[in-house]
C-alpha cells in the first residue's frame, strides 16, 4: 500500500496538470487578498474566490487522475495483482497530499495580508476556522478522485464536480434564505408609534417576511446547510469580515461578542458535517469502483 501511495504521490507531482494546479494556487491566493482588501481599515473577502481555487484544483485533479485510466495505469495495477480498494486509496491519499498543498499554497498569501483583520482574534479559533477550510479543500478533493473513479473518464468527472459545485451554489443560497426567515429569535421586532397620549409606545410586530417553519424541517435545513461545502466557505469568509468590519471597538462591547460567537458557533457546526460528508463520498465510492469491470 506504502509503495502504491509513494508511486502515485511522485507520479502526481511529475504531471503537468498537478504542477500547473501547484502553481496557480498562490496565485489565485493572492488575487484574492487583492481583491478583498482595500487599505487597512476595508475588508470585505469574498468566499467565490476559494471556490475558484476549489474549481481550478478539481478540474486539474480529475484530469491527473482521469489520466491514469485513459494510458491504462489502473488495468496494468489490476493486472500485476492490486485489489481495486488499495489502488483507489492509494490515489485517494495522494491526491489528498497534492490538495493539502494547493490549500497551504493558496491560504498563506491570505493569511499573511490578514494580520491586521485577526486582531484580538483568539488563537484556538484561529486554528478552527482554518482547519475548516482544510476540510473542505479535502473534501472537494474526494469528491473529485470519486467521481473518476466511479465513472472512469475525466471528461465526466469534471462536468460532475462543476454541476455539484453550482448546485451547492444555488442550494447555499436558499437554505441561508430560509434558515433567516425562520429564526424565531427575529419573528418579532419593535416598533415605536405615538399614543393618544402624544407619547412614544413599544409595539411588538411579526415580520412579514417570517416562515413559521417546524422546529425539526428548520433543523434539517440547517444541517443541510452545514454540510455544504459552499456555505462553509461563506462562513469562514464571514467570520474574517465580522472582525474586520468591527476592528477598532471595545471587545466588551456585547453586541460584537455576540456576533463574534454566533460566527465561531456556525464555524463549529460546520465540523461533524463537513467530515461525515467526507467519509461517506470516498467509502461509496470505493464500493461503486469495487464492482466496475475495468476494460
Amino acid at each position: 500500500m506504502l509503495k502504491l501511495i509513494r508511486a502515485s504521490f511522485i507520479r502526481y507531482l511529475s504531471d503537468s496538470f498537478i504542477q500547473l494546479a501547484l502553481i496557480l494556487s498562490p496565485v489565485l491566493g493572492c488575487i484574492a487578498v487583492l481583491t478583498s482588501i482595500s487599505g487597512l481599515y476595508n475588508v470585505e473577502i469574498k468566499p467565490v474566490w476559494f471556490a475558484v481555487v476549489l474549481m481550478v484544483c478539481a478540474l486539474l485533479t480529475s484530469l491527473a487522475v482521469g489520466r491514469e485510466f485513459h494510458d491504462g495505469t489502473i488495468r496494468n495495477k489490476l493486472i500485476v495483482g492490486h485489489s481495486k480498494p488499495m489502488i483507489f486509496v492509494a490515489e485517494l491519499v495522494a491526491a489528498l497530499v497534492i490538495s493539502v498543498m494547493t490549500y497551504i499554497l493558496s491560504v498563506v498569501p491570505f493569511y499573511l495580508a490578514t494580520g491586521e483583520f485577526r486582531h484580538e482574534m483568539p488563537v484556538n479559533w484561529q486554528i478552527r476556522i482554518y482547519l475548516l477550510l482544510l476540510c473542505v479543500y479535502l473534501l472537494f478533493t474526494a469528491l473529485t478522485v470519486s467521481l473518476t473513479f466511479i465513472s472512469s473518464n475525466r471528461v465526466i468527472a469534471v462536468l460532475g464536480v462543476f454541476g455539484i459545485l453550482g448546485l451547492m451554489f444555488l442550494l447555499s443560497s436558499a437554505q441561508e434564505d430560509l434558515i433567516e426567515k425562520s429564526d424565531p429569535e427575529t419573528r418579532y421586532f419593535t416598533e415605536y408609534i405615538y399614543g393618544e397620549d402624544g407619547e412614544y409606545k413599544e409595539i411588538q410586530k411579526e415580520r412579514y417576511d417570517f416562515l413559521p417553519l417546524p422546529k425539526y424541517t428548520r433543523n434539517t435545513i440547517i444541517w443541510l446547510n452545514h454540510c455544504n461545502t459552499v456555505s462553509s466557505l461563506q462562513h469562514f469568509t464571514g467570520y474574517f469580515n465580522k472582525y474586520g468590519r468591527y476592528r477598532g471597538h471595545s471587545s466588551s462591547d456585547p453586541e460584537l461578542d455576540k456576533e463574534r460567537n454566533k460566527a465561531m458557533k456556525m464555524i463549529a457546526e460546520d465540523f461533524p458535517p463537513q467530515i461525515i460528508v467526507f467519509i461517506l463520498i470516498p467509502l461509496a465510492a470505493c464500493l461503486r469502483f469495487r464492482k466496475q469491470d475495468i476494460k
